[in-house]
């Protein structure tokens, strides 16, 4: 069964307000003030930030040309398992220096960064659909 393929231009909104979003609750779940607030803050960080990455892989896939889609997608998969390898020691070493909500406040400023520079970053991406 072959999937639909998302345009180009849908990949980076897709991406912006995924990050958008995912900064929003990461700074709703620092700032919750009860319990399940901040369950549900957490919920829409998560959601949002599940998505960003195969939206991610699947936009650098399609902007290479055949012969170095692998390291591409190795790149950017590296990046990701880096950020999944060291965002706990981050939001521990700031929370322990800070206090937890400064913490999870740094891991909103980093998906801030990630919303700000998508569309530079995807900016020279062809306009074709992805997969």
């Amino acid at each position: 069964m072959r999937l639909p393929r998302l345009p180009a231009r849908h990949a980076r909104s897709l991406v912006i307000a995924g990050a958008m979003v995912t900064t929003e609750g990461t700074v709703g779940l620092a700032l919750a003030p009860v319990l399940p607030l901040a369950l549900v803050a957490l919920t829409f960080a998560a959601v949002d930030a599940a998505v960003l990455f195969p939206t991610l892989l699947g936009f650098v896939s399609r902007a290479v040309s055949e012969h170095h889609r692998g390291r591409a997608t190795s790149i950017v998969t590296a990046i990701a398992y880096t950020g999944f390898v060291a965002g706990p020691p981050f939001v521990g070493i700031l929370s322990g220096m800070l206090g937890l909500r400064a913490g999870m406040l740094g891991v909103a400023v980093l998906t801030a960064l990630l919303a700000v520079a998508t569309p530079f970053a995807l900016r020279s991406a062809p306009r074709r659909a992805l997969p």
